[in-house]
């Protein structure tokens, strides 16, 4: 049975397409730096390969002619690479092998070992797919052995993954699992979202090889999940048609039909030669399943002038296989013993018994090359350790008394240094914490002294208005209203001196202070009077502060004073919000309310004059509200 496994190689296998004229991109390129145009070449090589098959073409090209022109070797083996995978698309491997020795020859040279392993390992997928297992082994193991060395994790996993292909073509499924889990392991840990879909893809193989359906569906949907995350088209094309084939052996054959199709459309939309053998052979076996003998017949010729056309003689060695079988099954004995024929030349020219023991000396010689590295490092290293012991015992007998003396020298001008050093920080700490402490002190006497001399004079004219507005009224309530005024000022100097800032006081928990000194100064508790209150977290400063606890003094003592002359319980209201950049101050009671011909443009109450005033002094608005008792509303921004 075709095993439709996905080899990884280190360059871009891309069909070949007719070349287009030179096109703005390319303009667009050359106007670049010509270092800088290389690195673009390669970063617009692996950008459009699996979408824009000409562009990329196109870009091998450019980046090639420009390589050769600077002499940068790197550039040339990373381009002529690329050249040889386009020449491996088309069939034509002996002209891409050709390609990959010659720049196996530079990356020698200039002792490029990473790009050497990875020639060794497309060398690799080239025998691989003549159907030389000896040889694809062989450069395999080359490649694995650069990798180790140079501890290359990406293109650790990936040797691992052709060796395990290998493996499978080998009909040894369980060294080929073993080689994927190893693979898989190093992919999941790097998040290779799309290396980790083809191992999950090659490791479903194993399991339906095993008849393990279930856990081959599993494997493949994940599979294939990953792939269409990643855009990775191959890998779907793939999935797709390994699900259908698992179908096709549980007998769902509509469903094995449908993934099949879905394989063919993806291959029409990307116009990709990959796996199209192996589609029609899936197709042509689910059909010949359905008793459809004449679609059947016609998806087999479809299926093996594709392999042929494309040299894929593992495929084409299936097909033969199932040819020779479906026509013994027809009793066409004739044709059926004509596809075993061919299907047993192939098979001879694919493997021998010969080649199975070349692999396996391979494989032997690999593990003992990698034991004696193993075994050579080791000695190597207790050399280098004898030698550093030698040389370090020599050193400290001819040193010792040097050093000795030096050290003694040196630990008491050391010693010296950091007492004087120690003294002068010591110093300099002290000096700057008293300076501060100066500057400190200073500012604040200045602070106080500022303030005090700006509430005093504040005090000063809110009992030269009261006395001009209250002349007939009882000194004993002018006295205790101006008390109440002078209170207002001095929460906000001990909230102030409690705070951090000497500049500005959060307004919530001012406000709250305020309204709990009228709870205790009215005892508002006996008169069934409640504050019901809503205040953000704002912060002021001591220009706009002041004013605003007047305000609510003046609001709040107007409702305890008129409000509720008969009820028997009242709620006064009070709101601080902040909105952008504006702070809005509500008073609300619900109280008698007010006198229907009041008016803000009339007013003859000192508290309300004073808050009007306030308010223009904070260059915010006043105005009346319309509530179910009275209602103030000032505005101002802060």
């Amino acid at each position: 049975m075709l095993k439709k496994l996905t080899l990884f190689s280190f360059g871009l296998f891309l069909p070949v397409i007719s070349l287009f004229a030179q096109t703005p991109l390319i303009d667009s390129i050359k106007r670049l730096p010509e270092p800088e145009q290389i690195a673009v070449y390669k970063k617009l090589v692996y950008k459009y390969f699996e979408n824009d098959l000409v562009k990329t073409t196109v870009l091998i090209e450019e980046g090639l002619k420009l390589a050769r022109k600077r002499e940068d070797k790197k550039a040339i083996i990373f381009f002529i690479l690329n050249q040889g995978n386009l020449l491996v698309s088309q069939g034509k491997f002996a002209e891409a092998m050709v390609l990959y020795k010659k720049i196996l020859s530079i990356s020698k040279e200039i002792n490029y070992q990473r790009a050497i392993a990875n020639i060794y390992n497309n060398m690799g997928i080239v025998y691989a797919r003549q159907g030389k297992y000896d040889l694809s082994m062989k450069h395999y193991l080359k490649a694995l052995k650069i990798h180790e060395l140079n501890n290359n994790q990406l293109d650790i996993l990936r040797a691992h993954n052709n060796l395990g292909n290998m493996h499978v073509r080998l009909k040894n499924p369980k060294k080929a699992l073993e080689q994927y889990q190893k693979a898989l392991d190093v992919s999941k840990k790097l998040n290779k979202n799309e290396i980790t879909a083809t191992l999950l893809g090659n490791i479903s193989r194993i399991y339906i090889s095993n008849q393990q359906f279930p856990q081959a569906l599993k494997e493949l949907r994940e599979s294939l999940s990953l792939a269409e995350k990643v855009n990775d088209y191959r890998q779907v094309i793939i999935s797709f048609n390994n699900i259908a084939e698992v179908y096709q052996k549980q007998n769902k054959l509509d469903s094995a039909l449908i993934y099949s199709q879905k394989a063919l459309k993806a291959h029409q939309k990307h116009q990709t030669w990959l796996g199209m053998a192996s589609i029609y052979l899936t197709i042509a076996k689910t059909y010949n399943l359905l008793k459809k003998p004449a679609l059947s017949g016609e998806y087999y010729q479809k299926a093996l002038k594709n392999a042929l056309k494309y040299k894929e003689m593992p495929v084409a060695s299936d097909i033969y296989h199932s040819l020779h079988k479906l026509h013994a099954s027809r009793q066409q004995y004739q044709k059926a013993y004509d596809y075993l024929l061919k299907y047993n030349r192939v098979k001879d020219s694919l493997f021998s018994i010969e080649k199975s023991k070349q692999i396996e000396e391979l494989k032997a010689q690999y593990e003992l090359d990698k034991k004696q590295k193993q075994v050579a490092l080791m000695a190597k290293e207790n050399k280098i350790k004898t030698l550093e012991l030698q040389q370090q015992k020599s050193t400290k007998q001819a040193l010792f008394l040097a050093m000795g003396i030096l050290g003694i020298l040196f630990l008491l001008l050391i010693n010296r240094y950091r007492i004087k050093r120690k003294s002068n920080q010591l110093l300099a700490q002290k000096n700057l914490i008293i300076a501060k402490a100066l500057r400190e002190k200073e500012m604040l006497l200045k602070e106080v002294h500022h303030r005090v001399k700006n509430n005093l004079q504040i005090i000063s004219s809110l009992l030269n208005l009261q006395g001009k507005f209250n002349q007939k009224q009882d000194p004993t309530v002018i006295l205790k209203q101006s008390q109440h005024k002078i209170q207002t000022m001095a929460i906000i100097h001990e909230k102030l001196y409690q705070s951090d800032s000497l500049a500005s006081i959060d307004l919530k928990n001012y406000l709250e202070s305020l309204i709990q000194h009228f709870k205790n100064g009215y005892d508002l508790a006996k008169q069934n009077i409640a504050f019901v209150t809503q205040i953000d977290k704002i912060t002021l400063k001591m220009d706009h502060l002041v004013p605003c606890g007047l305000i609510i003094n003046e609001l709040i003592t107007n409702s305890l004073k008129y409000a509720f002359p008969t009820q028997p319980t009242g709620q006064i209201h009070v709101k601080a919000t902040q909105q952008a950049e504006s702070c809005i101050l509500v008073v609300e009671d619900n109280g008698i309310g007010l006198p229907p011909e009041f008016t803000l443009d009339n007013l003859n109450s000192l508290g309300l004059h004073l808050v009007q005033g306030l308010a223009d002094q904070l260059r915010g608005s006043f105005e009346l509200l319309k509530s179910e008792g009275a209602g103030f509303k000032i505005t101002f921004s802060i």
